[in-house]
């Protein structure tokens, strides 16, 4: 058990806490010296139950682990499911705090620990959700010139596309030279391009958002990647079997790395093939090659990186 759970609710500008023991909230301005102070009196097994809101939480997990704090960072769809049990209507940032602490002092035994990779790690990770963002703009302009009537827009896009494609190369080769710099992350990089249909930057977008690659089970990671098969099933009803959340990042990498692998890849190739002889929607059979694909991968990772 945990001396003090704490609830905490990251927006831009702010942070509000909530100490369960005390039963206090403060509000206090999103920086690395407020924080300090907040968190000043926290002891080595105090548990911060904070949500995933997309790197404004950054410096207050960076004071927390400088703390020694056990720092949970929730998945939100579980935390707002929670949430609607309470039966609460009210939201506010004073509230959501209080509700993640809640959150936490109920689930505190099944909650993981949110391991801090390194500097250098964060950055490579804020590189490839920038990398992400700038092909999706590349594919919204090109689309647009499919749709432009006049010829001073298609010439105006097609220098825009000219601009997101240097500049994603010019990105992607800062972020490989990153890679290179980190011996661990590049191992793990190489390891998985041995299998067939997982290209470069395949592998640095599973090696980045799937770092339990390795160190699971094989239903673990499917389910991780958002690729495992759940049960529908009601009394004498057999429903069909469906996927549903995970990582959707690491979904995109799998599914274009399996429609790879089914070409270029025999032995997902061979399954993909009697699936679809068997009667199963081709759709549904790339889905399990995207399943074999991932726990291969995580097979491989473990045989070399931790059984070696």
């Amino acid at each position: 058990m945990f001396s003090n759970i704490i609830g905490v609710d990251v927006s831009k500008d702010k942070v509000d806490v909530y100490f369960v023991n005390e039963d206090k909230h403060v509000s206090v301005d999103n920086e690395a010296t407020k924080l300090q102070e907040v968190f000043a009196n926290c002891q080595k097994d105090t548990l911060v139950v904070l949500e995933n809101t997309g790197g404004f939480e950054d410096a207050c997990v960076k004071v927390l682990n400088d703390a020694s704090c056990f720092v949970h960072k929730t998945n939100n769809n579980q935390v707002k499911s929670f949430v609607r049990s309470l039966g609460q209507k009210a939201k506010t940032d004073a509230i959501d705090a209080r509700n993640l602490a809640r959150y936490g002092a109920e689930r505190w035994r099944e909650l993981k620990k949110f391991e801090c990779k390194g500097e250098a790690f964060e950055e490579i990770r804020a590189m490839l959700v920038y990398l992400d963002c700038l092909k999706k703009q590349k594919v919204e302009e090109q689309n647009r010139s499919k749709s432009a009537g006049m010829q001073a827009i298609k010439e105006s896009v097609e220098r825009v596309c000219e601009f997101f494609s240097r500049e994603i190369k010019k990105l992607e080769e800062i972020l490989l030279a990153k890679i290179e710099e980190d011996s661990s992350l590049k191992k793990k990089v190489e390891i998985l391009q041995r299998e067939k249909g997982v290209g470069c930057m395949t592998a640095v977008v599973l090696a980045v958002f799937v770092p339990e690659l390795g160190t699971v089970s094989r239903k673990e990671i499917a389910s991780l990647c958002g690729v495992a098969p759940f049960a529908n099933d009601s009394g004498k009803m057999r429903g069909a079997r469906h996927c549903a959340y995970g990582r959707p990042r690491v979904r995109s990498a799998l599914f274009m790395a399996a429609l790879s692998a089914v070409r270029y890849n025999e032995t997902i190739r061979a399954r993909y093939e009697k699936l679809v002889k068997g009667g199963k929607r081709k759709k549904v059979a790339l889905v399990a090659c995207m399943r074999s694909l991932i726990v291969r991968l995580n097979a491989l990772v473990r045989e070399e990186l931790y059984n070696g």
